[in-house]
């Protein structure tokens, strides 16, 4: 007579679970080669904008970069991106806005003279010493992460 849900034979539910079990399987496979090839896509795509950015700022004169710089950053000005106020140093303490500067961030530059610009290097050099130092001293307790 007619069969029930119990009756259903076992070989047919292990083909019928193997198609699936392939087909999920295929549909995995497809998804990773198209993902595979979006990604490949976008890293074309970026690469070829990075080559023409390359390409565009090599030709330019030095005028030309400037301005180009000069407009970025006002630009950035507009955006409320910039916290400095735009000016130039002319190195002149008659004007009132950079004696206000100086005043203001004097501290991180004033103290530098030219004719000793390698002390910079090797203070640069002895911070990562001492932060380096850390990662073998404390190895692996709370003290390291500061």
């Amino acid at each position: 007579g007619i069969e029930g849900p119990g009756d259903v034979d076992n070989s047919a539910l292990v083909v019928l679970t193997d198609q699936f079990n392939d087909l999920r399987e295929q549909q995995k496979h497809d998804m990773e080669q198209r993902e595979e090839a979006r990604r490949e896509q976008e890293a074309r795509s970026q690469s070829d904008v990075n080559q023409n950015s390359e390409d565009e700022l090599e030709g330019l004169s030095d005028d030309a970069l400037r301005n180009k710089v000069v407009s970025i950053g006002k630009v950035l000005l507009a955006c409320q991106v910039m916290a400095l106020p735009p000016m130039t140093w002319e190195r002149s303490f008659d004007r009132p806005e950079e004696t206000r500067a100086i005043n203001r961030v004097g501290f991180l530059f004033l103290a530098y003279e030219v004719r000793f610009w390698y002390w910079e290097l090797t203070e640069m050099l002895r911070k990562l010493l001492m932060t380096s130092l850390l990662v073998f001293v404390y190895d692996g307790e709370p003290a390291q992460i500061a």
